[in-house]
């Protein structure tokens, strides 16, 4: 289903006339020291991310002209559903990322094409430094008040299985999750009073008097724990207990995520409401723009299906002679809970 929807939206593209006019194509490449410590022992390869890419965006009146593009940038205006222009927008973005040994990949791509009654969306994120992954395409009916866009229609959601908690549904003793993953026990005596490493039981003498040494024989059960080796051989918990505490989350997080791996691409249909409000000056400016989810329903068994999902954006800009005031932000509430905030206070010295 992942690929034949983004099949659909290229191939949209595609067919559109003059494609690439306007648009601009990218490649930077970025080098920087890592983070190092007073306690870094480890020498650790330097920083590095390479980005590709391809972009049509049209500039909101609000907004300045960049003279240059490094893949970095990602004006809060892209989230919003409807365009500064009529006609199709897009943006390619593939970023190669090594930060302080760590490497992984960030895909996107997004698609939108503005008209005077409908507006479609389509966007497909692979963000590994997030473990986030998505597909959403919409398709609504516009309609334009003034300043006012409101628009209605349905939204098609594409994701993995998000929150599966597959070993809810295991059924086998937990120990035996952990030999599926290479993990081996082995028991020992916990009071190996004979030093002979045996798990055995026995008659001692409990003596209460040492003077008269009297005393009395009490059957003793040396008892039992068991010690973890990982996969490698290297002993990583000395007791039952100690194993669940602090590895065996880790064999749960990678069983469910193999079980997720096994799964088909799961989808949802729902929908959508959005509101989109734009006002601009040379001194003022206010962007806001929202779109609501109130009914989902599940195509496959793990769709991620919500009573309500939605979002919300906002962009107000105000200068008052020498100083400008900003506010910028936007909440979203679709997976899991996706915010970022920014204001300030500028002062230009004149």
């Amino acid at each position: 289903m992942k690929n034949l929807l983004i099949s659909l939206a290229v191939g949209s593209l595609m067919s559109a006339g003059e494609f690439f006019k306007y648009s601009t194509t990218y490649i930077s490449y970025n080098l920087s020291t890592p983070q190092q410590t007073l306690n870094t022992i480890v020498d650790i390869e330097d920083n590095y991310s390479l980005t590709l890419g391809v972009r049509k965006i049209a500039r909101f009146d609000y907004q300045k002209k960049q003279k240059f593009y490094d893949g970095t940038e990602e004006a809060l205006s892209d989230k919003a559903f409807i365009g500064a222009v009529p006609g199709w927008e897009y943006l390619i973005n593939v970023s190669d990322v090594k930060i302080n040994g760590l490497e992984y990949t960030d895909s996107k791509f997004w698609i939108r094409n503005s008209k005077e009654k409908s507006v479609f969306k389509f966007k497909y994120y692979k963000i590994d430094s997030r473990n986030l992954e998505f597909i959403t395409g919409d398709v609504r009916y516009r309609k334009n008040i003034n300043r006012l866009d409101i628009t209605a229609g349905i939204a098609l959601l594409g994701h993995p299985a998000f929150g599966y908690d597959a070993y809810s549904e295991y059924e086998e003793p937990w120990w035996q999750l952990a030999y599926d993953y290479g993990y081996t026990d082995y028991t020992y005596p916990l009071n190996d009073l004979n030093n002979n490493g045996e798990i055995e039981s026995y008659w001692i003498w409990i003596e209460t008097d040492p003077e008269t040494e009297d005393g009395y024989w009490e059957y003793f059960y040396e008892g039992l724990d068991y010690y973890w080796e990982d996969p490698e051989g290297n002993q990583i918990a000395t007791s039952d207990t100690e194993f669940y505490q602090y590895h065996q989350p880790k064999v749960i997080k990678k069983y469910n995520e193999d079980k997720i791996d096994e799964l088909d691409y799961q989808s949802s249909v729902s929908l959508v409401l959005g509101l989109d409000y734009n006002w601009s000056k040379d001194k003022f400016y206010f962007h806001t723009w929202t779109s609501i989810y109130p009914i989902s329903k599940g195509l496959t068994d793990y769709a991620f299906v919500d009573d309500l999902k939605y979002e919300v954006g906002l962009l107000l800009g105000y200068k008052i002679n020498s100083i400008g005031l900003f506010l910028e932000g936007n909440y979203l509430d679709i997976f899991k809970e996706q915010y970022e905030v920014t204001t300030g206070v500028n002062f230009q010295f004149k």
